[in-house]
């Protein structure tokens, strides 16, 4: 509880909503070329989510504190963005607040609300951890960011890393297809080889509130046959008798191809990246260190 209340703080104007299916706007950055100046994602970054103001992960925490303290209320205008970085689909996420957030301010504050103590690192000024009890924390300072984590490694390569995504990645061509406004979730790994034996090359997903949902999940793969067979793998498992592995969820959830890409008739990541984890289960795709299950 104390983990989800601290990073709470720090992405306070987080709050999730409904899938949209609007044609997101096309962000730039001129100097790196990477949609959002995103050019500090490690290049082993596999998932990413980006929260609009408004929007955000932990939005429990304002659900369950109507009445925030004052301090929290002054902080949130300041929040332009917020991410959770992943490293695999199951990989407790790196949460990452973008803004220009005055350091003694905010610490004031998580002192205030939480009743912890924080400590600044006298070997690394950029760092602070937070004490409550016997559990720890850290909250890595950066220009425009601020990086929290239960694990210091996990905050220094979000503040160190040398090697970093680059803009002919694949991973920086789809996050210039997230929305400047809402939810949008996107990743690299191969969601349907497992279940459909043919490869995806990554996934998209995106939501806002008053959305319908209609087709907010779309799967990329590398040409139009690739597409194909994963439409004629789906009506070949809707097919089977009754009762076959992952049947009923097929007959609800449509697959429809545009080109290279299946636009689904669902979200991967209704509400939070977390949700990835139920859909690659599903679908026996392996979402982390341990090995895959069993094919159906």
């Amino acid at each position: 509880m104390l983990v989800v209340a601290i990073a709470s703080l720090v992405a306070v104007g987080c709050r999730c909503g409904g899938n949209t299916t609007s044609e997101p706007a096309q962000p730039s950055n001129e100097q790196t070329g990477i949609a959002y100046g995103l050019d500090w994602l490690p290049s082993d970054t596999t998932i990413v989510a980006r929260f609009a103001p408004g929007y955000g992960p932990l939005a429990d925490y304002l659900e369950t504190h109507p009445a925030p303290p004052d301090c929290v209320a002054r902080l949130l205008p300041q929040i332009a963005a917020t991410y959770m970085v992943h490293r695999y689909i199951a990989d407790p996420p790196v949460t990452v607040i973008e803004e220009d957030f005055d350091r003694d301010e905010v610490e004031r504050c998580v002192v205030t609300a939480l009743g912890v103590e924080l400590r600044r690192d006298d070997d690394d000024p950029r760092l602070t951890s937070v004490v409550g009890g016997d559990h720890e924390s850290w909250i890595g300072w950066s220009d425009r960011r601020v990086v929290w984590h239960e694990d210091l490694e996990r905050v220094l390569d979000l503040l160190y890393a040398a090697d970093r995504i680059s803009p002919e990645s694949l991973m920086a061509s789809l996050l210039a297809r997230v929305s400047q406004t809402g939810i949008g979730v996107v990743g690299t790994a191969d969601l349907t080889s497992p279940f459909f034996g043919t490869p995806c090359v990554g996934f998209i997903d995106r939501w806002q509130y008053g959305g319908s949902g209609d087709f907010a999940g779309r799967l990329l793969f590398a040409d139009e046959s690739a597409a194909e067979a994963v439409i004629a793998a789906k009506a070949k498992r809707v097919a089977q008798k009754p009762g076959y592995v992952g049947q009923a969820a097929l007959r609800m959830w449509e697959f429809r191809q545009e080109g290279n890409e299946i636009a689904l008739g669902l979200g991967l990541a209704n509400h939070h990246p977390s949700d990835l984890v139920r859909f690659a289960e599903h679908f026996f795709v392996p979402t982390g260190a341990a090995l895959p299950r069993s094919k159906p």
